[in-house]
């Protein structure tokens, strides 16, 4: 089946023939569920979730290809799917770690995923430490990372507010991110 014959298939009305031959062939091809389902694993730090995360991916893959949010200029139909699913998995990595830190000591979980109390007492330690360092920071790249996590601002919309471009955004942010982790790594290594 083609991208094409699955996006036509897929944006008919639901419940429909087409439009379960879509579903079936994207379960059953090997570049959807298949490439998707090697990288998931490869990623997800819960190797139990995997089966919920591409179910989930899949139903997002389906409305978004409803809403006409696929173009199909530059991508693959499976290549859109995979890089849903890998955003699903950023995303649950990084609720599972809140400070996505890279560096020791890793917070102690408790089987159940419930976090002890020296897990409290580290988490509430690297939290202060992100606080301060924060702080330490120019106002620019205060402004800059607040507008990008806080306020969920895209880098056209912090361009605009600027007078900037959104590479130049993306490249600032980019820099303060670093600069932040540098400082918080230092203050645990102290």
């Amino acid at each position: 089946m083609t991208d094409q014959e699955i996006i036509d298939n897929l944006t008919k009305k639901e419940g429909q023939k087409e439009e379960n031959d879509a579903i079936k062939y994207i379960l059953e091809a090997s570049e959807f569920i298949g490439a998707a389902s090697k990288l998931v694993r490869k990623e997800m730090k819960e190797i139990d979730m995997v089966d919920d995360l591409l179910q989930e991916a899949l139903i997002i893959f389906i409305k978004k290809i409803r809403a006409g949010r696929f173009e199909q200029k530059n991508a693959k139909l499976s290549t859109y799917f995979v890089s849903i699913c890998l955003n699903l998995v950023r995303n649950f990595n990084r609720k599972r770690d809140p400070l996505n830190s890279p560096y020791e000591p890793s917070i102690p979980e408790v089987a159940t995923g419930v976090i002890d109390n020296e897990g409290k007492l580290i988490l509430k330690e690297r939290l202060w430490i992100v606080k301060r360092n924060l702080g330490r920071l120019s106002a620019v790249c205060q402004d800059y990372l607040k507008d990008a996590t806080v306020n969920k601002l895209s880098y056209r919309q912090i361009a605009d507010k600027y007078g900037s471009t959104e590479k130049s955004v993306k490249s600032k942010i980019y820099k303060c991110r670093q600069q932040l982790r540098k400082m918080c790594k230092n203050d645990l290594e102290v």
